[in-house]
């Protein structure tokens, strides 16, 4: 549901679900009550991963995790009990899924119905909310969303329960791609509850980063680093029993984005030397055993999408304050090789001497899962004057030759698809 801070804007599109609230019970997966303290939530959490260890429970584990990150940090904490707010019945959740089914189908007068119903039962259904807001974004009536999300904020308690209202609005804009319609909304969170801004700081952000607006994001995150730095955070808690910073590695996460997203890597020192300050001020056990974890996780999830270079810094992260995990070890060597593999075909592709043919299929092994047509034979035209001309009897010689002298000057690109390389030689 939520855009990441490197994400561009792809145009306008409808989405083919609504939002539908998650009905995980985090709490029952710790053994934790519902208003179980920050002390009892990681009690409950040790407890768990020694009844359900990694290597012997990876999916059980993989849940507790889950379960963990969402209720120790406050402010993911609040969201998730905002959006399951005095639970739920068997009832109201038939009438939600019959909406969601009705809503793929295309029937969106049937889902709008269902939605209401379920509002008329109980009006504080945020789930209900969220996903009748989403039928009107799908019907492109405006008006209506804005309508619903007024009740939503009419029956909000608290600045606290407004504000992730308002967060929750933002997602479902930034889900069905209206962009300017979530940075009118963002600007104007932003305007009446700055106080609040650790807690929406990232879904503004991705309001920001869709709306082509990187450097004002950039300005932001270095000013609530330096307050950070500094100590200055608030206790926004209305009834001063509980301080909400915001997820603070999450902040983190987003300013390396940032940076690179918006071509900054001169300031990665600067930016390096204050997230390792934080990953050191945290105590051993859970906390820091999960920083690691969603450093790992991040890396991965880039490297899958190729993106090595900022794969490699969050694996250097972790590697920074867990050096012995063999799983940072391993993660850390990927992206190390990725990084190195993406250097070498971008010299590749810019080296003036070498066969555009062979550039050609680097660029092509790279970007995609694999040489799709392994039979298929080149015949791209050199620019004029780099090779003689001869037809394709020469192109195939001259190809030859360019993935020799690849396999020299460029050893990674030649390794990492060897067998493409050496087939289509052959």
């Amino acid at each position: 549901m939520k855009a990441t801070a490197n994400q561009q804007p792809s145009g306008t599109r409808t989405s083919s679900k609504p939002v539908v609230v998650e009905t995980v019970n985090y709490y029952k997966q710790l053994g934790v009550r519902v208003n179980a303290t920050p002390k009892s939530i990681e009690a409950g959490y040790e407890a768990k991963i020694k009844e359900f260890p990694q290597e012997q429970y990876p999916e059980e584990f993989r849940k507790i995790r889950e379960a963990y990150d969402n209720l120790s940090d406050p402010i993911r904490r609040d969201e998730y009990d905002f959006t399951r707010k005095n639970g739920s019945t068997q009832k109201l959740d038939t009438l939600i899924d019959k909406g969601t089914d009705a809503f793929a189908a295309g029937d969106f007068r049937l889902a709008e119905e269902l939605y209401r119903k379920v509002l008329e039962l109980k009006p504080d259904h945020s789930g209900a909310s969220i996903a009748l807001s989403g039928v009107y974004l799908a019907e492109d009536k405006l008006s209506m969303f804005d309508e619903v999300w007024k009740k939503v904020e009419a029956l909000s308690p608290s600045t606290r329960s407004s504000v992730i209202g308002t967060m929750l609005q933002i997602r479902v804009l930034l889900q069905y791609e209206r962009y300017e319609k979530a940075l009118s909304v963002a600007r104007a969170l932003d305007k009446k509850h700055r106080a609040w801004r650790r807690v929406y700081l990232t879904d503004y952000t991705d309001v920001l980063m869709m709306n082509q607006l990187g450097d004002e994001a950039w300005g932001i995150y270095e000013e609530m680093a330096g307050e950070l730095k500094e100590g200055l955070d608030e206790d926004l808690n209305e009834n001063n029993d509980v301080e909400l910073k915001g997820d603070t590695l999450q902040f983190y996460f987003y300013w390396i984005k940032i940076m690179v997203y918006t071509n900054k890597m001169q300031f990665w020192h600067k930016v390096k030397q204050e997230i390792r300050a934080y990953l050191r001020s945290l105590p051993e056990g859970a906390e820091r055993e999960s920083a690691v974890e969603r450093l790992l996780e991040e890396s991965r999830e880039l490297a899958e999408n190729r993106a090595y270079k900022e794969a490699l810094l969050f694996a250097e992260l972790a590697h920074y304050i867990d050096p012995g995990n063999p799983a940072v070890q391993q993660q850390r060597t990927l992206a190390q090789g990725g990084n190195k593999l993406l250097l070498e075909t971008d010299r590749l592709i810019k080296d003036k001497s070498m066969y555009p043919g062979v550039q050609a299929k680097a660029n092509d092994f790279f970007t995609s899962e694999g040489y799709r047509h392994p039979a298929e034979r080149l015949d791209q035209a050199p620019p004029d004057g780099m090779w003689p001309s001869g037809g394709a009897e020469h192109g195939d010689y001259f190809m030859t030759e360019g993935i020799r002298i690849m396999k020299r000057k460029y050893p990674h690109v030649y390794k990492s698809h060897q067998q493409l390389w050496d087939k289509l030689m052959s």
